[in-house]
């Protein structure tokens, strides 16, 4: 007569889910079979596709970005009472940035950069006038790599959504018979959407490309010419992916 132990213990090995997880190496992929606790799901790690490049959750990014930002200002004429409306671009943008891939499609990092740096200088008669700015941002940001929209193995679509303050900085110095400089040093708070693709070139290499818009509240005092930076962004993204990935 079988034994009723064994056959029980055979009976729990059959009915247990199971989930699969690739194993990122130098040969060719191969899958494991990971027998999941009682307390565990299929949905708390989904399986990755087959031919996604890497196992990202526990990877790092550094990446720089460069572009432009593009936005509206509202300014007074000085020949009349009326006012004017003009879209320009501001130039360039540029931003460090650091994430980290908590997830296998989504990452959580920070980021500085400067965008809207201006710098002017002007003769008068008895005097010279030179003035800078810079607005700063200092942001949280969210990415996320949905698996339905991937175009390809390499190349997936995000978006993207990040907060914090923008730091507004600005002097004003006038030479003549006397010197005078004035210092400007506020924050404004804002946000920043963004919708992107980044191509996985190779395990440590990736490139990107997104647009998005800068929602930020106005400055108390001018920075440079405005007190609004709000606009719409268009930059190119290089970054290093390091570290080790796990299911």
């Amino acid at each position: 007569m079988s034994n009723p132990s064994l056959m029980v213990v055979a009976l729990t090995l059959l009915v247990a889910p199971t989930a699969t997880a690739q194993v990122d190496g130098p040969g060719p992929s191969s899958t494991v079979l990971h027998r999941l606790s009682p307390s565990s799901t299929v949905l708390d790690h989904p399986p990755l596709p087959p031919d996604y490049p890497f196992l990202a959750r526990g990877r790092h990014v550094i990446g720089i970005e460069v572009g432009l930002l593009s936005r509206t200002s509202t300014t007074t004429t000085t020949s009349g009472s009326g006012v004017a409306t003009d879209t320009r671009v501001t130039g360039f943008i540029g931003a460090l940035r650091y994430g980290y891939w908590a997830g296998q499609y989504w990452t959580v990092g920070v980021s500085v950069g400067v965008i809207a740096a201006e710098a002017s200088a002007s003769a008068g008669v008895g005097e010279t006038r030179s003035e800078s700015a810079a607005v700063v941002p200092l942001l949280v940001a969210f990415r996320f790599y949905p698996p339905q929209l991937a175009l390809s193995s390499s190349l997936r679509l995000y978006g993207s959504f990040a907060v914090g303050p923008y730091l507004g900085f600005a002097t004003n110095t006038v030479v003549g018979t006397s010197i005078a400089s004035e210092t400007v040093s506020e924050a404004a708070f804002g946000a920043r959407a963004r919708a992107g693709a980044d191509l996985f070139a190779g395990t440590h290499v990736l490139l990107g490309f997104s647009v998005g818009y800068n929602f930020v509240s106005d400055f108390d005092r001018d920075i440079g010419s405005d007190r609004n930076y709000s606009g719409l962004e268009l930059a190119l993204g290089l970054g290093f992916v390091f570290g080790s990935g796990r299911p």
